[in-house]
């Protein structure tokens, strides 16, 4: 079982932790194990809106000290009997509104700001702030300026940067929201790094969706014509003068006449393996005019990673718009984006397609060393530049040089809403 191979990771002990049982419920195992199915369908019945971080108890310390075991009962957290209306709490829009202004007062140097001055940050940050906050804010940042200067004086220092930048937004929400308990701020610090993260998203969804456009512009674009293509491998050859399936810099100025500088720049936008070198497709590519394409860039694999590249673009269109919405509006209901069917519910997939992509990822790593790189996307001609460096960044995030079989399949399966064969995972790492 997954649960039991996932605590046996974390723990030579036989219990369950807290987070291996929410990871099992409604985290990553719940997608890989079909046990978890039905809890993990009754929690999006009943709680189709929840997602991690929305609910405080979830960072109460006490639930690092449960777990399950079958060797006894387990042992309860116990309930303070403290409760705080949500009301009287922060919402997302009004954290990430205090670390707008915790930033603005370390870029500015000073933590006593004027009305103005917060108006001006919710306008930068494009955020729809009202004046209540932002005069609870003004109230808590003249508060720990004058605790500042107070405990200067005492200590006979004076106030620097240093100082300053050991604000944390911790010190600014419990003046602002005194209710808040220690799991409250907790909550919105992990709010805070998700604001962030927010921001890295936002730059990566462009970066795809210029590669989506790209791929779509090429899309549209003829092919060379045959003649043009036939000319263009005659004149590959005559630069070649060695046939070694390549050329280099001083073929190039000794058969064109170019100069040493033109035959630099020019190589070093189209050498996809920087070994300064141009073999046949980097050669055929660098002298197709802009407005065609090559016959390479069509075909059923290609249409595959296209149709992957747009289904993923639209689901991160998605989830940043949401995301969004619920950091820089305090006055809207935000419309939650329902969750994705657990990867547990999809159908196995089909032996036929299963092999295709097990064809077509061994095709893509030409020397055999199981993983995908970049620069073999782009060989294989299929893929422009930026929609390969996009495909194997959707793939495989934490390895952006590249992707390896079981990334690939992986992210097959979730396009195509298929769960693998038994066992294939466990398959792939033996591989």
């Amino acid at each position: 079982m997954a649960i039991r191979s996932l605590a046996a990771g974390r723990s030579n002990e036989q219990h369950l932790s807290f987070d291996v049982l929410r990871d099992w419920f409604c985290g990553t195992v719940s997608d890989q194990d079909p046990l978890a199915l039905p809890f993990r369908l009754a929690i999006q019945r009943f709680c189709p809106y929840r997602r991690f971080g929305d609910f405080a108890d979830e960072f109460d310390e006490s639930l690092h000290e449960f777990s399950l075991s079958h060797a006894g009962p387990a042992e309860l957290p116990e309930d303070n009997g403290a409760s705080v209306d949500s009301r009287d709490l922060l919402n997302r829009a009004e954290v990430a509104y205090l670390d707008e202004v915790l930033h603005y007062c370390y870029r500015w140097g000073r933590l006593r700001l004027t009305m103005e001055d917060l108006d001006h940050v919710s306008v930068m940050a494009s955020m729809n702030m009202n004046k209540r906050m932002m005069a609870s804010v003004c109230a808590a940042l003249e508060s720990v300026s004058s605790e500042m200067l107070r405990e200067a004086k005492s200590r006979r220092t004076k106030l620097n940067n240093r100082s300053l930048n050991s604000v944390s937004l911790t010190d600014i929400a419990r003046r602002v929201c005194p209710l808040a308990q220690p799991k409250h701020l907790r909550m919105f610090e992990c709010w805070a790094k998700d604001y962030h993260n927010l921001q890295k998203q936002k730059q990566e969804l462009q970066d795809l969706e210029d590669a989506t456009d790209e791929f779509r512009k090429n899309e549209n674009k003829p092919f060379l014509p045959q003649s043009e293509v036939d000319a263009l491998e005659r004149e590959f050859k005559k630069l070649d003068l060695h046939d070694r399936g390549y050329i280099t810099l001083d073929d190039i100025c000794y058969g064109w006449g170019w100069s040493e500088e033109l035959c630099r720049d020019t190589l070093g936008s189209f050498d996809i393996e920087g070994d300064g070198c141009i073999d046949r497709f980097e050669f055929m590519r660098m002298m197709c005019p802009g407005n065609c394409r090559l016959p390479e860039m069509s075909g059923s694999v290609r249409d595959m990673f296209g149709n992957f590249l747009a289904s993923e673009f639209s689901e991160h269109r998605r989830s940043v718009d949401t995301r969004d919405a619920h950091f820089t509006d305090t006055t809207k209901n935000v419309m939650e984006q329902l969750p994705d069917a657990p990867l547990a519910a999809f159908p196995i997939v089909e032996g036929g397609r299963w092999e295709t992509w097990q064809q077509v990822f061994s095709s893509l790593d030409l020397n055999g060393d199981g993983v995908v790189q970049v620069s073999e996307l782009m060989s294989s001609g299929l893929l422009s530049a930026s929609a390969s460096r996009a495909v194997a960044t959707l793939i495989e995030p934490e390895d952006k040089g590249g992707f390896r079989r079981k990334g690939f399949l992986k992210a097959m399966l979730k396009s195509h809403e298929r769960r693998g064969p038994p066992g294939w995972e466990a398959q792939c790492l033996d591989a």
